[in-house]
């Protein structure tokens, strides 16, 4: 079979990877506006319930909220949470003062600093749940549920793009 016939076979059955073409410069500033808006929106709404709640505020809540699921290490949270080591050693300094994490030296390796939910970091970690759960499932219940898994699959390729 000719190249010119089987490519257009592959791409009709859509077996090999479709080219993809680059957004457009009003695409791109409507989805850097939508996104913007999103994050303040959040946070506008989320803010005076986390600090209500919790005593904490949405980026401390964030950071916890790695720390519990599993992220030990300052430098892996700068890492998933995109901020600069000094940001996040002065967020973790506050999160110690307020007894929810403990530091500890790492036991593999002495020269690491590991991180630990305290009783308390372990129960404000169960209280957020319900807290964003409610505040996310209010807007994603807003889009029917099979636009939703599709959102929410496109949205985690975005991120992924952008974790070192």
């Amino acid at each position: 079979m000719p190249a010119t016939k089987r490519s257009r076979n592959t791409a009709k059955n859509g077996a090999r990877a479709r080219s993809v073409t680059g957004p457009t410069a009003n695409e791109a500033a409507a989805f850097l506006q939508n996104l913007h808006t999103l994050k303040i929106g959040i946070a506008h709404q989320a803010s005076p319930i986390l600090e209500r709640e919790c005593d904490l505020d949405l980026r401390l809540c964030v950071i916890l909220h790695t720390v519990a699921e599993g992220k030990v290490h300052p430098s892996e949270i700068a890492q998933t949470c995109c901020l600069p080591n000094s940001l996040i050693s002065k967020h973790l300094d506050q999160l110690e003062k307020k007894g929810l994490i403990s530091r500890s030296l790492d036991p593999k390796d002495t020269r690491r600093i590991r991180l630990t939910l305290t009783r308390d970091g372990k129960r404000v970690t169960r209280e957020l749940t319900p807290i964003f759960t409610s505040l996310v499932g209010e807007r994603l219940s807003r889009i029917p549920a099979a636009r939703r898994k599709v959102f929410l699959a496109v949205l985690a390729e975005l991120a992924d793009a952008y974790q070192p």
